[in-house]
């Protein structure tokens, strides 16, 4: 599929909140002010336009970014999504580990895809950071 570069300009203008608020609200938890996570992504933390997937350990300030490198969507069929031509496919989370440890601890494997505040707190000051180019 083709996109032209007028498409490709508009789906790069488009910030993730915007998009999963117009196309997958359903998909979105408020933390606190302006900061989101994601149902599907417990560790993608969306605040002040930036993103950021700290299981993946990288993030963006765009939608197409997040489609590209979260979902592994090609570059047309991301920039379609954005702009609108095609829905972006449902994600479909990957099957939850079980752990046979026999005091029923929690395993790390869950642990590391859980957000507290006190780490929320620190991504916005990071993202806060990057945004103003410190």
């Amino acid at each position: 599929m083709g996109v032209s570069a007028a498409m490709v300009a508009r789906a790069r203008q488009v910030d993730l909140l915007t998009y999963l608020h117009a196309s997958e609200p359903h998909e979105l938890i408020r933390c606190n002010g302006s900061e989101y996570r994601t149902k599907s992504h417990g560790s993608l933390v969306i605040s002040h336009g930036l993103w950021y997937w700290h299981r993946g350990g990288f993030g963006g300030a765009s939608a197409l970014d997040y489609l590209i490198k979260v979902r592994g969507m090609d570059f047309a069929a991301a920039v379609a999504a954005v702009c609108g031509e095609r829905a972006a496919p449902a994600h479909t989370s990957p099957p939850q580990k079980r752990c046979a440890n026999r005091a029923n601890l929690p395993c790390l494997h869950r642990l590391d895809s859980r957000l507290t505040r006190c780490n929320i707190c620190k991504i916005a000051g990071f993202m806060r950071r990057l945004s103003a180019g410190v």
